[in-house]
């Protein structure tokens, strides 16, 4: 019935439902009131995940790190090979976002890193996200190249493609 009923525990959330209200003599009947099926003595849930700190319009830089941090073989590939500032510095946010804690994670140390390899995200802006993301892995790419010792051995990086759909 309910599709938010289907998703595993740690991803449900407490619904809030909007429910129009009755008229009255004080309110205009496109008024809403806001609802809770959440009893309101029960403690509220303790998330697992943690979140990543906005360094002011970094949210392109959050999203596409928090969805390549969920790629777990690929991080753990990362993580056993040998790279540069901007690979230790991805490996380490993974890290802190395993980590069950209720603080948000600094990328700060991604953004300089990626921020010192081209000046395209240098300042505070909002970006492309897709746009990022590449570039992140791209220069990671580059990295790992660099501080490759078997040319034979593939890089985690090799097997990645981004592919976007555009639907209209």
């Amino acid at each position: 019935d309910d599709p938010v009923d289907e998703f595993p525990s740690p991803y449900r959330r407490p619904r809030l439902l909007m429910r129009p209200s009755l008229p009255s003599r004080y309110q205009t009947p496109l008024e809403f009131q806001l609802t809770s099926q959440l009893d309101p003595a029960s403690p509220a849930p303790q998330s697992q995940y943690r979140g990543l700190q906005n360094l002011r319009n970094t949210c392109y830089m959050n999203s596409s790190l928090q969805m390549l941090c969920t790629l777990r073989d690929f991080i753990e590939r990362l993580r056993h090979v040998p790279g540069g500032d901007l690979k230790e510095n991805v490996c380490d946010v993974a890290q802190q976002l395993q980590q069950i804690d209720s603080r948000p994670v600094n990328p700060k140390r991604v953004k300089m890193a990626i921020d010192a390899l081209t000046p395209k995200f240098e300042g505070y802006e909002q970006r492309d996200a897709h746009e990022f993301l590449s570039d992140l892995v791209d220069y990671m790419h580059e990295e790992l190249e660099k501080h490759q010792k078997d040319s034979n051995q593939p890089l985690p990086t090799d097997d990645f493609c981004l592919k976007v759909q555009v639907g209209l």
